[in-house]
């Protein structure tokens, strides 16, 4: 771990690993976190909870997605219909080039330790295509007693994502990461309640990675606590910081994933002199020239959304704000998670 890093955990002597909640304190918890949230506003816990939108249930907003599954066998797997969630074994984590220090960063209520790993060479027999495949694990967090201690959940307490992005050919997987990748997360994966501070945590563990110019694929392992807000302190922020950093050496658990599914990233688009020549000529071509999004004139910085039948192009910056609500195609609703060939 890099001690020197501001949002990584403090050590404390003898400190231990926190442990799994009592089953009969949990029920208690949570029957007094139905009491809190279905209030009339009065109280501290209910005001602080409805100054961060967190007036509805933590897991109300938590919906299983069909999954695009990823195995050879998947176009058999969606003609039968069955969209249990599947289970895998992550055996990705040998023979990488890995960074050494993981990456702790925090925000709000949420704490995170990212390992990053990188394959140079294409595997043989498989196109030379770009990806980013992530491995994202939610653990919640609870107070333990009457100290600074922090406890996991007992019911529900974690959740397995496994996303695979597609890069484009003349794009870098870096930028994907932060530009593209981090908005697409929030709609799929991030609870709703907690989705503001998950959006800045995910900038602030990417925010100055680097991927060798060479690397083909990209892995990453992401390990994320939530700590219920009413038990907020900054000592038990760092305890949770210190749990995921153990986490992050631990084998990936084989479970059911709630989410699993693999997305084409939009793709950078310049234009072009001629087009620019081009522009206002032609019924129509003054509309083509807007962005969908603002409205305003497409100029620079654009980016075209994936496998549409007709190109569509907008500002990248409205494609991300975009992103943050939904995976679908402003225009034609084309999902990202859609094959490129359907």
């Amino acid at each position: 771990m890099n001690r020197d890093d501001p949002a990584a955990p403090a050590t404390e002597e003898e400190e231990s690993s926190p442990v799994l909640a009592d089953e009969e304190e949990e029920e208690e918890r949570y029957a007094d976190d139905d009491e809190a949230e279905s209030g009339d506003g009065e109280g501290e816990e209910r005001n602080a909870a409805a100054d961060d939108d967190e007036a509805e249930s933590e897991y109300d907003d938590e919906v299983d997605v069909p999954l695009k599954t990823l195995t050879d066998d998947s176009k058999a797997f969606l003609a039968g219909g069955n969209m249990e969630l599947m289970t895998r074994r992550c055996v990705i984590l040998n023979g990488l080039k890995r960074d050494l220090s993981p990456r702790f960063a925090s925000a709000g209520s949420t704490a995170g330790v990212l390992r990053v790993y990188t394959e140079e060479n294409p595997v043989e027999g498989e196109p030379p295509q770009r990806q980013i495949m992530l491995l994202y694990r939610f653990t919640r967090f609870i107070s333990s007693g009457s100290g600074d201690g922090v406890a996991v959940r007992g019911f529900r307490s974690t959740k397995l994502h496994e996303m695979r992005f597609a890069v484009p050919d003349d794009g870098d997987a870096a930028a994907s990461l932060r530009r593209w990748a981090g908005p697409a997360l929030g709609p799929l994966i991030y609870p709703a309640s907690h989705a503001c501070p998950l959006e800045e945590l995910w900038a602030r563990l990417v925010s100055d990675m680097r991927v060798p110019p060479r690397a083909w694929r990209v892995y990453l392992r992401a390990d994320v606590g939530i700590l219920r807000r009413g038990d907020y302190t900054t000592r038990r922020m760092g305890r949770v910081s210190y749990y995921l950093g153990g986490m992050t050496e631990e084998t990936w658990p084989v479970s059911m994933y709630h989410v699993g599914m693999e997305l084409q990233l939009p793709e950078p688009v310049l234009r072009r002199p001629c087009e620019d020549e081009a522009k206002g000529k032609g019924k129509g071509k003054e509309e083509e020239d807007e962005c969908s999004v603002c409205l305003e004139e497409l100029e620079s910085g654009l980016a075209k959304w994936p496998g549409c039948f007709q190109p569509h192009v907008f500002h990248g910056e409205c494609l991300e704000l975009c992103l943050k609500e939904s995976e679908k195609c402003p225009i034609c609703r084309r999902r990202l998670s859609a094959p490129v060939d359907g």
